[in-house]
């Protein structure tokens, strides 16, 4: 497939995602959608990994891999951040 076709579907995909989270924000606690949402990657990302014969191949990738770490934990306390606001703002005070 040519890159630009994935792009969109990737973009795609993210929009079904955000529609879905708002959808939901109503049904499920801020913290079990943050859950099931990495939950499930690592389910789809787990085999890819797995089939690899090396994690890290030298020291430098190593610091690489940390601050990759990292920074995707402080992104996952921003999106709950978020998924938190949004259902204050949704919730109907029962």
């Amino acid at each position: 497939m040519h890159p630009i076709s994935l792009l969109i579907i990737s973009c795609f995909l993210f929009s079904i995602l955000a529609a879905l989270i708002k959808f939901l924000s109503d049904f499920i606690d801020p913290i079990q959608q943050s859950f099931f949402r990495n939950f499930l990657s690592v389910i789809i990302l787990l085999p890819l990994i797995l089939k690899q014969k090396f994690f890290v191949k030298s020291k430098s990738s190593f610091k690489l891999l940390a601050l990759r770490a990292f920074f995707w934990g402080y992104n996952d306390g921003f999106t709950f951040q978020g998924l938190q606001s949004n259902s204050s703002f949704t919730s109907n005070g029962d």
